[in-house]
Order: C-alpha cells, then structure tokens, then sequence
C-alpha cells in the first residue's frame, strides 16, 4: 500500500536511496579531517585580471523579447526593500515593510489573503523567504522575526511557527532534494534538523555542533552562519571555527554524522593581508558567509572567507583546499553559482565575474593526485598550462546578484538596471573558459543616484524575477536556451557596432511591444 504524508507526498521517494548511501559514495566512508592549509601566503593566488576591461558585447540576436508576467509597483511594499521566493512552487511569495507575506500567481493577482506576521514589528535586519524542494511547504526568517513555517494546502495557512529558539537561529536551508526536509543552524553553534511531513518538532544534532575556538590572537565564534545541502543529502555549515560537512542524512530519520571537518583558522592564516586591504582599511574580515556545494556525484565545496578570498574544497579528499584572492578595484564577492562540469562563477561588485574551472584549478595547485599517495609531477611551465581561471567585465556600474536557475544549467546576472544570462563554455581540447551573453533584458527601472536592481531569483519554467531597493517587483519568462557550460561552443561574433548598441535594447516585453568527537 502506498504511504503518503500529511501533504499527500509519497513518503517511498522521500527516502534516501540506497545508492545514496553505498560505500562507493566518498562520503559515506570514515571520517576525514581535512589539512586546512594551503602552504605559504605566497601560495595562496591572485585571481587573474580581464583580458579587456570593456564591458562584454552584447550580440544583437541576443536582445530578445522577454514575456512580461507583471509588476508589482513599490507602494505594495511601501516602498521598500523586498524578499522574494519562488523556487519550484508555481506562487510568488513576498515579505517586506509592511510584515505581511504576500502570495501571488503568475499573473500577478494574489493567490491568497496576505498573511500578517504577529511579532513583524520587532524584525530587524534581511528576512529570509523560501519555498522547499517541493515548493510545498514555505519558510520565513528574520532577525527578531523567529522562524516560520507555511504548507500550501487548500490554500495556504500556517501550520506551525517554531519556538525552539528561535530567536536565536542564525541560518536556515532546505534540502535541495528532499521535500520538506529543513536545517537551521543558531548563534550557539547548534543544529536542527525538521522533517514536516512527519510533523513532529526539529531534533538537535548533538553531533554535528560547532565549538568556538580561543587560540593565542585568535576567537573564533561558533554561530552557524552558512551552509549548503549536498546533492546526496549530506549537509555542509560553516561557522567562525569550523566548516563541517555531514554524510548523508536519512529524510525520515534524520541523524548528523560527521564526515569531514576544516578549521576555518588555519585558512584565515594564510592569507595575504596587505594584499587585500588599501590604505583607507584598517583590517580584513576573513569569516565565511556563503558556502555552495556543486551538484556532482563527488562534489566539491566553494566557501568565501571575507570579501575578497575565495575557498575551494574537494570532498573525496584527491587534492588538498586551496584559496584564492581578488583584485582590489574588482570589487567584493556578490555571490557564487556552480555550472555543469564543476565550473564555478563568482559575482563580483564592480561588474565582474570570475569563472574557474575547479578540478583542472585543484590540479594544478596539486602535483599529486592524492594526498599521501602520488608522487609529485613536474608541473608544465606557466605560460604552457591551460587557464583554470578568467576573469570577465559583464556589466559596466555594478553587479547586485548572480543566480543559477533550478536545474542548474542557466545563469543569469543582474546590475546596471539590465539581467543577463550567459553562457560559459569550457573548451574539451583547450580547457580555455568563454564567456557569451545569451539574453539580454534591459528593466523599466530608471536607475539614478540611491535607486539600484537588487536581487535576481529564478522560479519554475524560466520564470525571472527582479527586485528593487524601491520594493518593485519585476517577473517575466526567459527564453528557452541551450544549457549553459556544456559542449565546445564559441562566443558569437560580435561587430563594434552591434557593442556600441549595448543599452539600446529598452524592456521588450510583450505586453509593452504588443502589449562529541565532532565537538572539538
């Protein structure tokens, strides 16, 4: 007989597969601590420089019409910043000002009564709003704000708001593979793992805390401030002393065990402070606050120490981690996407993007192919290596937010009131990375001094939505593509004319044209 949840979910496909958990699947074998260290702060690299500091061309075939789905004008919001989510649920939800989530479909209308938050007056800070795997089951968050949970069902009503500490939780994620499963960390350096089909409270993963660490110059703390689920359902948080990383956690029973562990100290150590502060700068804040797991089968881990360094991770443990450091005007770091075939892209504020092809970058930091194993190769001259790494100018003010869509193959980039998506290719022969702009949409938004597009969020069918620092809400379809980053295709060529008509492409949308152990 088929079991089914609260919500009508099959509860089977709920459940971590075996495959999932076989001794094959590097993180399900003993746990690693990971070395922590990169060598000297001479070791520790320079992003490379753009090739050309223009602005990347715009092809004229790629300023295409956009269907417009709506706009939500700034007084819904009071004009104000504003959160949004749309994830895999076909309802936009937001949260802004006014303490109220609002609900809407595809056409803008509001698919339920605005639903107002008891305790919204005493929020303060960024809110967070997301949908689950499902787009079920909705969460808000906020400083002040607590840590609720909505399911839709029958409409959209609130099943439970949690009060177990909340107050104090300083991180939340869904699973990115199993509806309805929830992580949050706290400011004490705890996790808690929900299940809402099962409706029962989160449990505290006992295993899984993060200490602080006092050292001779150093106080690390242990607030949980980011993470990543893996594609496998093993969890990745990052504190001010530790980045753990879980094996794989079963959806019905879920239990933190410990695969891997990194002192985030030992990073913070080798990096090259003069390099990263100008004169006006007194010092550099070297602590996590976005860690992304790419989505193969033996991922790898991208976390950000400040501003301006940048960590990668193996977690099948074949190449030690290695960091690398950004150019002072690039800058600071917007975000962090992983395409297909392990290419990262780092969004960086001054229009730039960094795109690195993580395992030819880990090998050629690693002569060895494994830690202890290999012996050290004689590396190929510099100037005869494949480029891991380049470094691009896709827009010409600023770039506010830079996002992969739900199936991990199209990616998008906001700024200089315009969105991109583009595509970068890895050569098979070469190895060399290029980047081409795929799509072009310019917003109605009249950008001056204070106004500025905010954050970009993708939802299901290549649905785009744009905010504001002025509360707009901008949501229209993209245009199907080819998936980016695969395959061996070459940039478009592009004449001087065709770049000197970048701006010229005004919001075509068709409604305008035509309308423990653990612990230490």
């Amino acid at each position: 007989m088929e079991a089914k949840g609260p919500l009508g979910l099959d509860m089977a496909k709920l459940q971590v597969s075996k495959a999932q958990l076989s001794t094959d699947d590097p993180l399900s074998s003993p746990e690693v601590t990971l070395h922590g260290e990169i060598g000297d702060a001479s070791d520790i690299t320079q992003s490379p420089r753009a090739l050309n500091e223009e602005v990347i061309a715009t092809p004229r075939r790629a300023l295409e019409r956009a269907r417009r789905l709506f706009v939500l004008e700034p007084a819904v919001h009071e004009s104000h910043p504003v959160e949004v989510a749309w994830g895999a649920s076909q309802i936009l939800a937001t949260y802004g000002v006014t303490g109220e989530v609002g609900l809407w479909d595809a056409e803008g209308n509001r698919a339920h009564e605005p639903i107002k938050l008891a305790n919204a007056a005493a929020a303060s800070g960024r809110s967070r709003l997301m949908w689950d795997a499902a787009g079920a089951v909705l969460l808000i968050h906020g400083d002040g704000l607590g840590l609720h949970v909505w399911a839709k069902a029958d409409g959209l009503r609130q099943l439970a708001s949690a009060s177990m500490g909340a107050s104090s939780v300083s991180f939340v994620r869904w699973s990115r593979t199993h509806a309805g499963l929830l992580a949050f960390g706290t400011e004490k350096g705890e996790i808690f793992v929900y299940q809402h089909a099962l409706m029962t409270r989160a449990e505290k993963q006992n295993a899984g805390k993060h200490p602080g660490v006092v050292l001779p110059g150093i106080r690390a703390d242990n607030q949980i401030v980011c993470g990543d689920w893996l594609m496998n359902n093993a969890l990745a948080l990052a504190s001010g002393a530790r980045l753990k990383v879980s094996h794989p956690i079963a959806h019905l029973n879920p239990r933190w065990k410990t695969f891997t562990k990194f002192r985030v100290h030992e990073m913070q150590a080798k990096i090259p402070l003069t390099k990263l502060v100008s004169g006006e700068r007194s010092g550099y804040r070297a602590l996590p606050s976005i860690v992304k797991a790419s989505a193969t089968t033996t991922p790898f881990l991208a976390m950000n120490l400040g501003d301006k360094v940048v960590t990668l991770v193996d977690y099948a443990g074949n190449f030690r981690e290695e960091g690398f450091f950004i150019p002072l005007d690039y800058g600071t770091i917007v975000g962090m996407e992983w395409l297909p075939n392990d290419l990262l892209v780092i969004g960086l504020t001054n229009g730039y993007i960094i795109s690195v092809n993580v395992p030819l970058f880990l090998s050629q930091r690693n002569p060895a192919a494994k830690r202890g194993g290999t012996p050290p190769r004689k590396a190929a001259p510099a100037n005869r290596r494949p480029k891991a790494m380049s470094t691009t100018r896709v827009m010409g003010a600023y770039l506010s937010d830079i996002k992969v869509s739900l199936d991990g193959t199209r990616l998008c980039v906001l700024g200089d009131s315009r969105v991109k998506e583009l595509a970068i290719a890895v050569s098979t022969s070469t190895s060399e990375i290029r980047v081409s702009v795929e799509v072009e949409f310019v917003l109605p938004f009249e950008s001056k001094v204070g106004t500025f597009v905010r954050s970009l969020e993708w939802g299901p069918g290549g649905i785009v939505c744009v905010t504001s620092n002025l509360g707009h809400v901008f949501a229209f379809v993209a245009p199907a593509r080819e998936a980016s980053a695969l395959g061996d295709r070459a940039p478009p060529e592009v004449d001087s004319a065709e770049a000197r008509a970048h701006g010229d492409g005004r919001w075509r949308a068709d409604a305008d044209a035509a309308d423990g152990e653990d612990a230490r």
